[in-house]
């Protein structure tokens, strides 16, 4: 009896908890919601430069990297810097006060871009815009190696040069106002945003610089490999001599 009764009792506590943990249960939209809000943070506490989700918005985005806010250098541009490509209804999306971009009035300030036709550029866009844009990060002078690259073949090798892009739909930049390509001079971010503009298909830089080292002359008679085989080669012509008599050895 006694254990037919802690039997029952479990039962009842079991129910009890399912009962209570449906009743809280989230649904399928409050649970995407909430893995939303979490992302968004988690992305905010992190202050990673790609933050990117889709690109429903006919929209480029322009901002700093992280590595330019924290140094400061003369290599890197200010926002104020930025704002003269920017493109926005700043009386929506927020006006620019004191290097940085005030507050959007609207609570969802990407509903005004969702139909526009022609591609806006927007600097230091609020987060709403930001995720759902094409982006920009703008750095200082940067030299990668793309890992197909890392191997050199016929004393060949490549590089990439201030430019990197992910998919058409990411870039970081490099900062360079001026920059002579073929005698003419050529502003990197301008020609990177009509490189988006265009899908990608139209620019005058080419980020990928070809590396060829000359091949290295080595004097093979002085190894020790060549040494020994002259002497192989010396030791067979000999050994039918007598090197006790003979002028050959």
């Amino acid at each position: 009896m006694r254990v037919g009764g802690v039997l029952i009792a479990i039962c009842l506590v079991a129910t009890l908890i399912a009962q209570i943990s449906s009743a809280n249960a989230l649904t399928k939209e409050e649970a995407a919601s909430q893995y939303a809000e979490r992302a968004q943070a988690r992305i905010k506490q992190n202050g990673t430069d790609v933050q990117h989700i889709d690109t429903k918005l006919n929209v480029i985005s322009l901002d700093i990297s992280r590595t330019c806010k924290m140094l400061k250098s003369v290599k890197c541009p200010t926002i104020n810097d930025l704002v003269p490509y920017d493109t926005t209804n700043q009386k929506y999306i927020g006006m620019f006060v004191d290097g940085h971009r005030e507050k959007s009035p609207l609570k969802h300030p990407s509903v005004y871009y969702l139909t526009t036709k022609d591609t806006i550029v927007c600097v230091a866009c609020p987060f709403d815009i930001y995720i759902h844009s094409k982006q920009i990060t703008v750095d200082m002078p940067f030299i990668y190696k793309d890992n197909a690259d890392r191997k050199m073949v016929n004393n060949t090798r490549y590089e990439y040069h201030n430019r990197y892009i992910d998919n058409c739909a990411y870039v970081r930049v490099a900062w360079m106002p001026e920059l002579s390509i073929n005698g003419t001079t050529v502003n990197l971010l301008d020609d990177t945003i009509q490189y988006l503009k265009s899908g990608c298909t139209k620019t005058d830089y080419n980020e990928k610089v070809t590396i060829k080292t000359k091949f290295t002359k080595h004097d093979v008679s002085t190894s020790q490999a060549y040494k020994t085989q002259k002497w192989f080669e010396e030791a067979k012509k000999l050994k039918i001599e007598n090197c006790l008599k003979s002028t050959k050895c």
